[in-house]
């Protein structure tokens, strides 16, 4: 148990570092996933920020995940693919790499999820070395008037170099109140 506090401890610490700063991409490594095989609602696309904490996350207009800032404030780019900076302390440093993100939506329930997969987390502190992947999973329903997202937030952790390849929740589910702030709409297509 101490093990796990000091685990979730060192991703707390990465988390207040993170913020992806590559260069821009695609949202390539963002799946989709209806669950009638019909479209994603437009009016699910833009910024959800929660009520009680500073979790924000963007839907494009076809269910892609834009973007994200999580519990600790750290801005993260889907797109951007990862992070790789210099610590504050010399000689410490942090990256990591996304890893497979879904949106997921179900109609008949209007059930709303966000998988965040962080991969190959490396965090090199003064006197030792963090390594794991790490998942953030986010569902719940959406109002009918797609105005509030009502969601329980998981996260696990998946510790690399340990015996058990299973993850590990890291405390409680937390419940989070997500609030549409803000709409995206499609862009109008192009001229041919």
């Amino acid at each position: 148990m101490k093990q796990l506090v000091v685990w979730a401890g060192c991703v707390v610490f990465l988390s207040v570092l993170a913020g992806c700063q590559s260069p821009a991409g695609n949202n390539s490594g963002v799946e989709v996933i209806i669950e009638d095989g019909g479209e994603f609602p437009q009016s699910l696309a833009g910024t959800w920020k929660a009520q009680a904490s500073k979790w924000q996350i963007t839907l494009a207009p076809d269910g892609n995940i834009v973007s994200l800032v999580n519990a600790i404030g750290s801005s993260m780019v889907i797109a951007e693919g990862g992070v790789f900076e210099d610590g504050h302390v010399e000689g410490t440093f942090l990256g990591f790499v996304f890893g497979p993100c879904y949106t997921n939506y179900n109609p008949a329930t209007r059930e709303l999820g966000v998988t965040i997969t962080l991969d190959d987390f490396y965090m090199q502190l003064p006197d030792e070395v963090f390594e794991a992947g790490m998942k953030y999973h986010i569902t719940g329903p959406v109002s009918k008037d797609s105005s509030r997202w009502d969601a329980k937030l998981s996260v696990y952790i998946f510790p690399k170099g340990r015996r058990s390849t299973e993850p590990n929740l890291v405390g409680p589910q937390q419940i989070l109140v997500f609030n549409k702030v803000e709409d995206i709409q499609p862009e109008p297509p192009k001229n041919q």
